[in-house]
């Protein structure tokens, strides 16, 4: 009776064990299956999407591997954020001398712009990046604004040889600020009776220290570098755009943010109220495109975020997102200035982090 009722009991143990065990497993291949078949058409890329997009005429079919293309690229969002930083779009760049897209079929690149600007070094990255591609390839730039082309992204705007903009959309504030701005909360800590000390080496290390009274200039150090960040990128704006002289950036422009058509008229931009289509046609003509073309971006290729997103088939109903980088490394890399606009107003808190 005893080895009757130990051995049914071990089997019962093992029966629900690998019941369990087998259940599992054929969830994991259903979702498995599931991501392949949702990932059908899609050319792998060294793990991104190849995506076929519309060309000036609404079209938006594969064509034959030796047709030539236009590589679209997005700058949307926080610069130095998510998808959008210097080695991202660097990837991207390089891809699109790989693979099939080998030989110099890539014959002109499209930015598709709608960004409040982000962080200095973010910023500078992707303009050099893309500067660089275009002297190394020969091939034009265009750019396409459709919302706001602010700070960091008007900085890496300046990387097209042309400027389209929906009629809505805005432009400018050419500036540098110090995002967060600097707190000082020593007044407050003295109220409740705390005290604070920081231990440092190097004249000027501690400077900006919020648990302490500031003393008189010692701002001096972080008002230089915003200085020659601005300074350089006066430069660049008047060198990409001619019609604008540097003395009436600085003195009459400034950080002024302007519709398009003002933009136009001004010179920051080369034609307001058009739309994509008419910007990627002036590009194929200025890429001598003739006859049939691709247009392309690319995507990072995730099955699982593209099933449980929002936007996957297999789920219904919407969700909403808040963003909110506090303490972020994503935006200032390595010094708390950014070529930013309207931050604080679309939701977005971040504090710079120290650095040796």
């Amino acid at each position: 009776m005893r080895f009757s009722f130990f051995s049914g009991l071990t089997r019962s143990f093992f029966f629900a064990f690998f019941g369990s065990l087998g259940v599992l497993f054929a969830f994991i291949f259903l979702f498995v299956g599931i991501g392949v078949f949702y990932s059908l058409g899609d050319s792998d890329h060294y793990g991104k999407k190849v995506k076929l997009l519309p060309d000036a005429n609404g079209n938006r079919k594969q064509l034959s591997m030796d047709v030539p293309v236009i590589l679209q690229v997005p700058i949307k969002g926080v610069i130095g954020a998510d998808s959008l930083t210097g080695d991202k779009i660097e990837e991207i760049l390089l891809s699109s001398r790989e693979k099939e897209f080998k030989h110099e079929r890539v014959k002109g690149i499209l930015l598709m712009i709608n960004s409040p600007g982000g962080g200095v070094i973010a910023s500078d990255q992707i303009y050099h990046h893309l500067l660089s591609y275009k002297k190394r390839f020969g091939v034009p730039i265009y750019a396409y604004i459709d919302g706001i082309c602010a700070s960091g992204g008007y900085y890496i705007s300046c990387a097209a040889d042309q400027l389209y903009a929906s009629n809505v959309s805005v432009v400018g504030s050419v500036g540098v600020i110090s995002y967060p701005p600097f707190l000082n909360i020593s007044d407050a800590l003295k109220k409740i009776g705390v005290e604070s000390q920081t231990l440092y080496a190097g004249k000027g290390k501690d400077s900006m220290n919020a648990f302490r009274p500031w003393e008189e200039g010692e701002s001096g150090h972080y008002q230089k570098l915003i200085n020659y960040y601005y300074e350089d990128f006066v430069k660049i704006v008047c060198a990409s755009r001619p019609q604008i002289s540097e003395e009436n950036l600085v003195e009459i422009y400034g950080a002024e943010v302007l519709p398009a058509p003002v933009a136009a008229k001004d010179g920051f931009i080369d034609e307001a109220g058009v739309s994509r289509e008419v910007a990627l046609s002036e590009l194929v003509k200025a890429a001598g495109i003739t006859g049939e073309y691709q247009v392309v971006c690319f995507e990072k290729k995730n099955v699982w975020k593209e099933l449980f997103s929002k936007k996957s088939p297999f789920v219904t109903g919407e969700f909403n997102h808040t963003l909110k980088l506090s303490n972020s490394d994503q935006i200032h890399e390595e010094l708390p200035f950014s070529y930013t606009y309207f931050t604080s107003r679309i939701g977005i808190s971040t504090a710079p982090r120290s650095r040796a």
